[in-house]
């Protein structure tokens, strides 16, 4: 089926398809349907499309100047009636080069992004900061129509930041630093959280979650004073009309509750730690222990022991009071690591619970079924049942039942997982057929 009509410059614009989008300007469709096809040509790295659509924008005819209406763009709406005059180029104020920026930067394209923020027009006063907002507000929502509902078309904000430092682009972390961090109506370092129990995200714990070890002592170590630049004209085009609205603050007094953390610098929380153990990065962990203070709580052994990063567990084991629960060996076994379940049965005495042995024959652990019905005697729950017959993980249904017990689990035990599930469903096809009826 052919794409809308509107896909078209989207598609050719996310392609790099330069001759494609000069054909269809040639023809005036291009007029009617262009909102959107720089914040895609920013978001997938096409610097030599995204000057041509800006050199293009400011040749065009019928544009009017900056002066014009706070309307959205005729063409871009398709009103064939409505006089031909744009509301905007792209790179005036509140037009789309300002919303391209944060597209090119979270997926790394830093050339595209100084290109696209050193053109575009900088509110000098109140009222054309107003007027940009106004204007932003209003094509963000006429995106929509072109890109979706979520889309990368937005200014840059901590977000931006956030997801530079998550995905470790580095040289992008350094130049948002170097460019924004003294714009006090911009927070760089903490984002609103995005569930109850975490009311603010903090960048450094993005990063430290995914072993950016050099992101995480950059921000951590940054000097505005030094690292932020004095250029005399870079500042006269930043907006400091403004003390940074201190929304954290506002948010807290409201839940009669404290932020510990200075809201508009960067800084971790326990998470950092956390998290980089869930993942598997040990020299994150071993660097934020002898760095910083914030430590980290029992999550960090329970997630490296989901995970099965068994030197993790054994360094936190060594190195750090915080300890596991129960659930360090649950998720191991759920996971299927017998080595972290094993090593944490023999070194520690949180011990399992009957979710351990469920999660192992939800997913089809034998052996981890096997060891904790041997070495622990530990119970499961009729779910442990279901959830093994939904997955079809006979060799669990097997041992749940007790019929293992009978001697036949070594015959099991010997074969491969193929051919172990087919001889299970053959010999026991009355056992099987039974739970499955049951469900």
């Amino acid at each position: 089926m052919a794409p809308e009509g509107h896909q078209v410059p989207i598609r050719a614009a996310a392609g790099g398809h330069i001759e494609a989008l000069q054909y269809l300007r040639e023809r005036g469709y291009c007029k009617e349907k262009e909102v959107g096809v720089l914040v895609k040509a920013a978001e997938v790295g096409h610097l030599n499309l995204v000057r041509w659509i800006i050199e293009q924008d400011w040749e065009d005819e019928d544009m009017d100047t900056d002066g014009g209406s706070d309307c959205e763009d005729v063409f871009s709406l398709g009103t064939i009636d409505s006089p031909k005059v744009r509301r905007t180029y792209h790179t005036s104020l509140g037009g789309e080069a300002s919303l391209a920026i944060h597209a090119a930067a979270i997926n790394g394209y830093l050339e595209v992004a100084q290109y696209l923020y050193a053109g575009t027009d900088k509110p000098l006063d109140a009222e054309e900061e107003e007027t940009e907002n106004r204007r932003l507000t209003s094509r963000k929502h006429i995106l929509k129509r072109t890109l979706g509902q979520k889309n990368n078309a937005q200014r840059v904000s901590g977000e931006t930041m956030f997801l530079a430092a998550q995905r470790r682009f580095f040289d992008v972390v350094q130049w948002l630093f170097t460019e924004f961090s003294a714009d006090p109506t911009i927070n760089l370092f903490w984002v609103s959280g995005h569930n109850e129990e975490l009311l603010f995200d903090s960048t450094v714990d993005a990063a430290a979650a995914n072993g950016h070890v050099e992101i995480v002592q950059y921000l951590l170590r940054a000097d505005s004073a030094t690292e932020v630049t004095t250029d005399s004209e870079q500042k006269q085009k930043r907006r400091r009309l403004h003390r940074f609205p201190d929304f954290a603050k506002e948010v807290l007094e409201r839940r009669n509750r404290v932020l510990q953390l200075e809201p508009t610098r960067p800084s971790c929380t326990t998470k950092a730690m956390d998290l980089a153990a869930r993942n598997g990065h040990l020299k994150m962990v071993q660097w934020l222990h002898h760095n910083r203070s914030e430590g980290c709580t029992t999550d960090a052994m329970d997630g490296a022991a989901s995970g099965g990063h068994l030197e993790i567990v054994k360094w936190l084991h060594e190195n750090r009071r915080e300890g596991c629960t129960t659930g360090a060996m649950d998720g191991a076994a759920g996971s299927g690591h017998l080595d972290v379940v094993k090593w944490l049965h023999e070194n520690r005495s949180e011990g399992c619970t009957t979710a351990g042995m469920d999660g192992a024959g939800q997913n089809g652990h034998l052996r981890v079924l096997r060891w904790l019905h041997e070495s622990c005697g530990v119970d499961f729950t009729a779910a442990a049942m279901d959830f093994a017959a939904q997955a079809g993980n006979f060799e669990a249904v097997l041992i749940l039942h007790g019929i293992a017990q009978k001697g036949l689990l070594s015959e099991v035990d010997r074969m491969e997982e193929d051919t172990s599930k087919a001889w299970v469903a053959e010999a026991y096809r009355e056992v099987v057929s039974a739970v499955l009826r049951d469900d």
